[in-house]
């Protein structure tokens, strides 16, 4: 018996290995958190005040929840200018990295991450071959070919080739769940044939597995 958390930590600890961490690592709690960060803000020699530890943890939770690196953080045209009408445009630059530096054995994936590009035709189609061949490329001229083909012959289209998309996510095009999703996939494609004659395909152009840390 025990509570949420006592439970699944005991777990976490047996399992650790499987996650790529040994058994005795340390589990912040806020507090914990809060004190990093108003050590990195003193480091710094940035006034605590004008840079709550609570806001900075805000950031980087928005951050986390969004596959963002410290890169993605600083080059987000829009997350910068979040922080700029707060008052607080050191925080992409200096508290998000020194975070990220003192926390990078942390940042395990729970699912595997990709790049893919997935659509939706009829099994029968006859543009179908030249769809597969096409969403493997990555020239300018035969992406432009592709959104030309797929407008008039899919059913549905999707291009997350430019940005890490949780597998889960990639899953709910397929309407099945991530297992089921990855016993599917072969070398860099999945494909499901569904009970209506369509056809769904994704090609996968990028992939990290679970338990990695992100890139």
């Amino acid at each position: 018996m025990g509570t949420f958390h006592s439970i699944f930590a005991r777990i976490l600890r047996i399992e650790a290995a499987s996650l790529g961490y040994t058994s005795d690592f340390t589990i912040y709690d806020t507090d914990d958190s809060k004190t990093l960060i108003n050590n990195i803000l003193k480091d710094r020699e940035l006034d605590t005040k004008a840079y709550p530890a609570k806001y900075i943890l805000n950031r980087i939770s928005m951050a986390k929840s969004a596959l963002y690196s410290p890169e993605d953080y600083c080059d987000n045209a829009e997350i910068q200018e979040q922080d700029r009408r707060a008052n607080k445009p050191l925080v992409g630059e200096q508290e998000v990295n020194a975070y990220y530096d003192e926390h990078q054995d942390r940042y395990i994936l729970s699912y595997p991450i990709v790049k893919a590009r997935f659509v939706r035709m009829r099994a029968d189609s006859p543009k179908l071959a030249e769809v597969k061949e096409l969403m493997a490329s990555q020239t300018d001229e035969d992406f432009g070919l592709l959104s030309e083909i797929v407008a008039t012959s899919a059913e549905k289209y999707g291009d997350f080739g430019g940005k890490w998309i949780d597998i889960t996510d990639l899953a709910k095009e397929f309407g099945v769940d991530y297992g089921t999703l990855l016993a599917l996939m072969s070398n860099s494609s999945i494909q499901y044939v569904n009970g209506d004659g369509t056809l769904d395909y994704a090609y996968i152009s990028d992939y990290v597995r679970a338990g990695s840390i992100p890139p």
